[in-house]
């Protein structure tokens, strides 16, 4: 995700994360951003190492 589009909603996906129960700001930094990862492989080992949700959920595919 871009850092500005990260950004321009972190206070929406704060609030909606905290209403899930996902840990609001927590679960914003394991957004992986242009600054954190660009290659597909660099945003999955950060997802790996931010402990993302996605990886637990079942393969869209």
């Amino acid at each position: 995700m871009p850092t500005v589009l990260k950004d321009e909603v972190r206070e929406a996906l704060t609030q909606r994360a905290d209403e899930l129960g996902l840990g609001g700001e927590e679960f914003l930094d394991k957004i992986a951003d242009e600054t954190s990862a660009t290659t597909e492989e660099e945003v999955l080992e950060f997802i790996t190492k931010a402990n993302h949700p996605a990886l637990t959920m079942d393969p869209m595919f």
